[in-house]
């Protein structure tokens, strides 16, 4: 089986090989589905558009489900989650005025009752729970195990000139953190709104190349994001088999 080692430098974020699966941890993982964007490109909140005849939302929820002990969503505001907890399951307001992606993390990372968690936006309903499970083993001692989806080679070390984690490659949106990431969240966010790739530069953080990550997705559609119509047309042939 293989070990994991936590990374030298706080900044690297390095792709290291799976020579076998590993058995899930005994402990205890909370899944964060982050419910808490605009959806200025979709013109309505897009956790209840419907694909298939259900929101996108409960596709999110269900496998996220199938990879943790509980789960939790993170909603922008108090009229929004009074709406989401017809799910079933404890809502969480990001009350910081930072507004983004990285708040959504430090509220449901801050609210978890144990310390690694499964991040994941609600406009990914196709991921796979296989590639969820992936993630939890993954993590080891690190403070974060995300997947680099892009097409070159994975970064042996985060990349400086990205302002965005998408500019390189990495789905922060979808991947595994542990609490240890909160001092860094707190410190990033008391300056204002900050890219995802702020955390990731902070943290040690370990990249899963798509080598490896293919194992659990082989045609990686768990990193379909919903943004736009053609997007959810998009997953609709998927799921019917035509993608």
């Amino acid at each position: 089986m293989s070990s994991f080692t936590r990374p030298r430098a706080a900044s690297a974020a390095t792709p290291l090989p799976l020579a076998e699966p590993l058995a899930r941890p005994a402990e205890a993982v909370t899944g964060i589905l982050l419910a808490g964007g605009r959806s200025r490109r979709m013109g309505r909140d897009k956790a209840w558009v419907e694909l298939a005849g259900r929101p996108l939302i409960q596709w999110s929820l269900d496998a996220l489900g199938q990879a943790s002990d509980r789960q939790m969503i993170v909603a922008r505001d108090e009229a929004a989650a009074e709406r989401l907890r017809a799910l079933g399951v404890p809502v969480v307001i990001d009350a910081l005025a930072a507004r983004g992606p990285l708040t959504g993390v430090h509220a449901g990372l801050r609210a978890a009752d144990s310390d690694l968690c499964l991040v994941l936006a609600c406009d990914m309903p196709l991921v796979r729970p296989e590639l969820l499970r992936f993630l939890v083993q993954a993590i080891g001692a690190w403070d974060a195990a995300v997947p680099y989806a892009g097409d070159a080679e994975p970064p042996s070390g985060l990349l400086a000139g990205a302002t965005r984690a998408r500019d390189a490659g990495l789905q922060p949106l979808l991947a595994a953190y542990r609490q240890s990431c909160l001092p860094a969240l707190e410190k990033i966010l008391a300056g204002g709104p900050m890219p995802t790739m702020a955390l990731l530069s902070m943290v040690k953080a370990r990249v899963i190349a798509p080598e490896i990550w293919r194992q659990a997705d082989p045609d990686g559609r768990s990193f379909l994001n919903i943004n736009t119509h053609q997007d959810l047309e998009t997953a609709a042939r998927l799921l019917a088999g035509m993608g």
